[in-house]
């Protein structure tokens, strides 16, 4: 169920990003009211714009950061999903619904990254002498599910645990002890 959401999150945010991308190419923004404001920007760094130009020397090998940044995506992605399917079903729902989220923001910064070599972004909030670097939905989701995350922790959402198993008997132990039995 959590993979199918990051998987339509993920396609939401290709969409838009798509839309951006043909309405907005040329460099022109789009006024919204209330300080936000559709911008296009293609950033080739981490998130808000940060690491950006950034190129890695590894002996005679110069790795580009967009295309860096991508494998790390795509990494966390990887892990995510096996952590999901593996040990989904002990998660609570709060902190399975924020993996999906960062999940989703990901991989959809990561096939940006390694599709098209850059990141689409293309809203804005600008107020007085606030300017919020240019987001997108991705962005948003990896916030959104880090702020969950951190949350469940504070309230104390605990992991649902076998009730048989002691907190100081590893399971290491406990098969050690089944065998001399």
């Amino acid at each position: 169920m959590y993979l199918l959401l990051a998987a339509l999150l993920v396609a939401a945010d290709q969409a838009t990003k798509w839309w951006a991308r043909t309405s907005f190419s040329g460099g022109g923004a789009q006024e919204l009211g209330l300080g936000f404001s559709f911008t296009y920007v293609s950033n080739t760094g981490a998130a808000f714009g940060l690491l950006r130009d950034l190129n890695l020397a590894i002996g005679p090998l110069t790795v580009d950061g967009t295309v860096l940044l991508g494998v790390l995506s795509a990494i966390v992605a990887l892990l995510l999903v096996w952590y999901l399917l593996k040990r989904g079903q002990m998660v609570p729902p709060l902190p399975r619904f924020a993996l999906a989220l960062v999940l989703a923001g990901a991989l959809g910064n990561m096939v940006d990254r390694l599709l098209l070599g850059f990141v689409v972004d293309f809203i804005h909030f600008r107020s007085g002498n606030f300017d919020f670097p240019v987001f997108n939905l991705a962005d948003s989701f990896v916030v959104i599910g880090g702020a969950l995350l951190f949350l469940g922790g504070l309230t104390g959402d605990p992991i649902e645990r076998d009730e048989t198993r002691s907190l100081a008997e590893p399971d290491f132990f406990r098969k050690l002890d089944s065998k001399d039995r």
